[in-house]
Formats: structure tokens, sequence, C-alpha cells
């Protein structure tokens, strides 16, 4: 695995994700990258101090908490981390500066009490512009191995190779189970249409050792809930393509979301 970019704003579920990004740094021998993105404070202040000088003062304030982040996780885990300050338009310069540093998984936390169709602006944008694998930690998700992961699918397009590299790493260095399943209504099947992407699917995951079953359920998030209620799972994984099951769960530019109210990690794999 690249370098890990965790986006940080110094909140409690802030510092989880970053801790988690150490845990995982450290497991995958990579190193992680904090990134604390802000925008220019305003040129009017009550101390009325020059705009430089403002900026300046921001600047450095947000510089020495990034610093302190950074030693702790050093500290912690023994890998390397960096990190920088940068003013602009958040989404926009995190996507950026995934780009510029070649980031092999973006990682974000997520706030106790919310539910991942509450994500914020900044995920939900960054799940649309970005396409580098997304994981999402929420704020009370235990720091441990995925063990147990679940891939949910839909079938509606073919999933390429490079979509699941992340995923196929994981499962690998994790010595993790995988259990890929697909949400259907009671007594129906697999329709003739989406076969081809099924096949397609189990060939391309035949690069590890994965388990195959469906869930039955009219309504897709209760199926998603059951099955990860009922099996034990880690991980959840969900690939983000136009008008797929992630679409319907988190909704689209034109749709609104259904609540998935689940407590552990979410990985997002973006297939273009």
């Amino acid at each position: 695995m690249k370098n890990i970019l965790v986006p940080v704003d110094f909140s409690p579920a802030s510092r989880h994700a970053s801790v988690y990004a150490g845990f995982l740094a450290k497991k995958f021998n990579t190193g992680v990258h904090l990134l604390h993105v802000y925008k220019d404070p305003t040129p009017v202040t009550m101390e009325r101090l020059p705009y430089s000088v403002t900026v300046s003062k921001t600047h450095e304030k947000k510089q020495a908490l990034i610093n302190t982040e950074i030693e702790y996780l050093q500290t912690k885990y023994g890998i390397k981390v960096k990190g920088e300050v940068i003013t602009g338009f958040t989404a926009d310069t995190i996507n950026n500066s995934a780009n510029e540093m070649d980031a092999g998984l973006i990682m974000m936390g997520m706030a106790a009490g919310k539910n991942y169709s509450m994500l914020g602006s900044v995920a939900l944008k960054m799940i649309r512009k970005s396409d580098r694998p997304l994981l999402i930690i929420p704020e009370t998700a235990s720091v441990q191995e995925f063990k147990n992961i679940s891939l949910a699918v839909d079938f509606k397009e073919m999933v390429h190779s490079s979509t699941l590299g992340i995923l196929f790493e994981i499962v690998k260095k994790s010595d993790g189970v995988l259990h890929v399943w697909h949400v259907e209504k009671p007594g129906s099947d697999v329709k003739a249409s989406e076969l081809p992407e099924k096949l397609q699917l189990e060939k391309t995951l035949s690069k590890v050792t994965f388990w195959y079953d469906h869930v039955e359920n009219d309504d897709v998030n209760q199926g998603i809930l059951n099955f990860v209620e009922s099996h034990p799972t880690d991980l959840l994984v969900m690939i983000a393509h136009q008008h797929n099951l992630f679409e319907k769960i988190f909704g689209g530019l034109h749709t609104s979301p259904i609540t998935l109210d689940i407590k552990i990690p979410l990985l997002v794999l973006k297939n273009e």
C-alpha cells in the first residue's frame, strides 16, 4: 500500500482516524501523511492586525497542532509521518494533494452519533471527486485488524481488477476472510442480464479466497444491516459507480440517501 492520506480537523473523530491510520500503516509498512485544510481568515479582526499577520498566526497555530499529531503517531507506532497545513477549498485541496502524492488510501473520521447517510459534504464530495480508495472510520470503531471483510455488490456494472487492488492487499495482509454478498428480493435470483457482471466479478475475485452468498430483503438498506448484524464484520466494502447500490444508500446528485446506521469502518472503492 502506498502512503495513507488523512485529512484532519483536530476533532476527536479526526484523531481516531489518524490513530487507525497509524495502526494500518505499521501493518502495511507504509507512511502516513496528515493534511489540514482551512479557508483564509477574514481580513477584519478584533485586534485589527494586518491581514498577513492574521494569516501567519493562524497558520502557525494549526501547524503546531499538526506537529503534535505527527509526534504522537511516530511515538506510538514507529512509522514515518508527515503533515502539512494548506489553505483552500477542502474537498478540492484534499483531492489535489492525494493525486500529487499518489496516495494509496484516504482515511477520514466520522463523529459519534452520525450515520453513513450523514457523512457530511466533504466526505461525499471526496467520494464523487476522487478515484482513490476512501476509508471512513466511525469514531466508536475499535482499532483492530480487518479479519472479517464484507463486500456488498449489485452486478450492475463490470468491476475492474484495478478497483479491487487495495481490497486484495487488505485481505492478504490481514489474513482476513472475504464475504461477498448480494441483496435480492425474497424468492428472486440474479437476473439473466446481471450474469455477465456476476461471472466477471467472480473471475476477478479469484485472486483471493472468498465466500459468496445472497441476502433476501425488499429493502437494500435493511438487507445490509441484517447481514452486518448477523455476520462478524470488521470492514464493510462498497463499490461506487453511477446509479448503483452505493448511490441508493448514500444518495446521488438527484436522489435522497437511505439511513445506514452501522458502526464499523467503510471502504469505498471507485469503479471508473
